[in-house]
């Protein structure tokens, strides 16, 4: 996020293959204490707008 801009950032898994390491609940739960500080509509772009975007959905 630092690199690209929250503009250009999405956050994403591969899960199931990450079941290996951590629950999905703690992966998502870690990407939302990363962005806790981020304003309303940033975490949105970072969990949704942009993928949305970007994959034309």
């Amino acid at each position: 996020i630092a690199a690209f801009g929250v503009e250009r950032s999405m956050f994403a898994t591969n899960f199931p293959v990450d079941k290996l390491f951590s629950s999905f609940d703690a992966i998502v739960n870690a990407f939302k204490e990363i962005t806790i500080a981020y304003p309303h509509e940033e975490r949105l772009a970072l969990f949704h707008d942009n993928a949305a975007r970007f994959y034309r959905l």
